[in-house]
């Protein structure tokens, strides 16, 4: 799943603040929590450009994925997380979520520059990428 933000700062020591349009919050990241985003179009990754949208990849279980999707009306999945919990930790946690935020892993990628100011990257937080501008 993912959360749209832009990156609104390049501060020094390799660190950035990532604006998240959502939510309206700001975000202070280290380079290594960052990553140039990306959108899964056509079977492959793709670097996003603005314009392009994600499509869905529409199957119950990916291998090695560590959540399961089941339909849940239109446009919506009921997503299952084998790492998370729910906060009485009595069962795995659930929600529902709709196909714009839901994408398969993207491959690993290792930035050896740094990013510049309004760069779309993907950020490292709370157990998810969410997708942010610097």
């Amino acid at each position: 799943m993912t959360k749209v933000g832009v990156n609104s700062k390049v501060l020094s020591n390799s660190r950035y603040i990532v604006y998240f349009t959502e939510s309206y919050e700001e975000v202070e990241f280290e380079h290594s929590d960052l990553r140039l985003h990306q959108d899964w179009i056509d079977g492959k990754w793709i670097v996003a450009f603005r314009g392009l949208k994600s499509s869905l990849v529409k199957r119950k279980r990916e291998r090695g994925s560590r959540i399961q999707f089941e339909p849940a009306g239109e446009d919506k999945y009921l997503a299952e997380y084998e790492s998370l919990r729910t906060d009485d930790d009595k069962e795995f946690l659930r929600e529902e979520v709709d196909t714009l935020h839901i994408r398969p892993h993207p491959p690993q990628t290792k930035m050896v520059d740094s990013f510049n100011w309004l760069d779309k990257v993907d950020a490292a937080c709370n157990d998810r990428w969410w997708v942010g501008v610097i």
